[in-house]
């Protein structure tokens, strides 16, 4: 055997000496990983990991036959430390344990997910012998147990780029010692595997594609062609997915997510189809958007009291679910109940930083590559919320750029997608690894014109 390590040589050794008629060898590309006595050639089981900030997704794989045997999912239990990464970097910082802490946490939530998995493909964890990751930097970060300090200073930095490769014992997860773990390479900065993932899934050769993902932290990529790329990320906050907004939530069930205000009515699409407990992100560009369509909220952002519409639009019933929910803070109520759900003067506010932050983000990133909006051929949406919202209703508010709405695309969870690629076919891994010498991150916070679309796009 060559290239093999001395644990396996061991074992080898102990099995023929003893005889073993049948003997196993578990090989990750060219070397030997793990030797067994006995036919295990139909047990042999993979992992690809998406790790969000909120929601940790696993898919489960048969190696042997490339079926996907099961998906699970469940809420980053980092989220205990803060709903965002700067929270969890600064918990880090702020106490001697956190990194520990954090890196627990998502161990634990991972073993959680190969648990439930396990009761429905009993032995799933013993024969799990390849597992590949994709998430944020932050994330990357503390699931390895790298302190994410770099991440926290201007100019940010990473520990490494490159993909990082360990044992199952080492990551601290349930699952064949021996067995390999991959977390995909980073891009620069707060740019992550996560789109690096996503990136796998696109054309390579297209020079022009825009590539947004949006969330907490929206990564944008601009396709410069042959496979290359330009990328940044804008810290758009929360909001667009329910944080600091005062009815704000997650996209479970109780949570309104279409909006419509047509013929003076108010229509609701409620998750789970029972009484609505709040707004999530989908919603919330519904509402501003249909309140900017009908004039309830103007282009600067106010959003006008009862008495100031009821003049401009005399008659109108929309005027009836008008009400101050406190001093200077006037609200459009969508739901009356148990529990009003409603979006208030200062949630629009928040929507204004956030779509700007996107907005302004695009066009600075297409202006180095010598674009404009105009010039985007395809405009690729991925993620949960960019597979939800109305592509029609965030170009109103102007939280896309301007591209011709039949160039716009969603391509819903691209980073689950490109990892379960990574997992299945080696070709595609070897393309991650490529990724970071092809990609040239931009720091928008240096950006004049970044700076500059930011105040234009404050806007509606």
């Amino acid at each position: 055997m060559k290239d093999v390590s001395l644990a396996v040589a061991r074992r080898y050794s102990r099995l023929t000496a003893m005889g073993t008629e049948q003997i196993t060898f578990t090989k990750y590309r060219d070397t030997v990983i793990a030797v067994d006595g006995g036919d295990l050639t139909r047990q042999c089981y993979g992992a690809a990991v998406d790790i969000g900030t909120t929601t940790v997704v696993l898919y489960a794989y048969d190696l042997v036959t490339g079926e996907l045997l099961h998906t699970e999912s469940l809420l980053n239990s980092q989220i205990a430390r803060g709903a965002d990464v700067i929270s969890r970097i600064l918990h880090t910082i702020q106490d001697p344990d956190g990194l520990e802490e954090l890196n627990g946490l998502i161990r634990e939530c991972i073993n959680s997910l190969l648990a439930a998995v396990e009761k429905r493909v009993p032995g799933f964890s013993r024969d799990l012998w390849h597992m590949v990751l994709c998430g944020n930097s932050t994330m990357q970060h503390l699931f390895l147990s790298l302190h994410p300090h770099g991440l926290s200073v201007d100019p940010f930095y990473t520990v490494t780029a490159d993909i990082v490769r360990c044992t199952g014992e080492e990551a601290g997860l349930n699952m064949a010692p021996r067995g390999v773990v991959e977390f995909l390479p980073l891009l620069g900065g707060f740019v992550g595997a996560d789109t690096a993932s996503v990136l796998l899934t696109l054309p390579e050769e297209s020079r022009g594609s825009l590539m947004i993902d949006l969330g907490t932290n929206g990564e944008i990529a601009v396709g410069c062609g042959n496979g290359e790329y330009k990328v940044a990320s804008t810290a758009c906050g929360p909001a667009l997915e329910g944080g600091n907004i005062e009815c704000g939530m997650r996209g479970t069930d109780g949570a309104i997510e279409k909006i419509s205000l047509r013929d003076d009515k108010v229509d609701i699409k409620v998750i789970g189809k029972i009484k609505p407990k709040g707004l999530c992100g989908s919603a919330i560009i519904d509402a501003v958007a249909e309140l900017r369509r009908t004039g309830i909220v103007d282009d600067s952002g106010r959003m006008l009291t009862r008495e100031e519409y009821e003049a401009e639009h005399p008659g109108s019933a929309l005027a009836e679910h008008m009400q101050d929910v406190e001093e200077y803070n006037p609200a459009f109520f969508f739901y009356r109940g148990e529990r009003d759900v409603y979006i208030s003067q200062k949630d629009v506010r928040q929507i204004q930083l956030a779509k700007s932050s996107i907005h302004s983000g695009c066009v600075a990133l297409l202006a180095e590559e010598g674009l404009e909006p105009q010039d985007v051929k395809c405009l690729y949406l991925a993620g949960a919320f960019g597979n939800y919202i109305d592509v029609d209703n965030a170009l109103a508010i102007g939280l896309l750029p301007a591209v011709p709405r039949d160039r716009i695309l969603s391509i819903g969870n691209g980073a689950g997608l490109g990892v379960r690629m990574c997992l299945l076919d080696k070709s595609h891994l070897d393309r991650a690894e490529a990724l970071p010498a092809k990609t040239e991150h931009l720091e928008l916070a240096t950006s004049p014109r970044f700076m500059e679309e930011y105040i234009l796009n404050m806007n509606f």
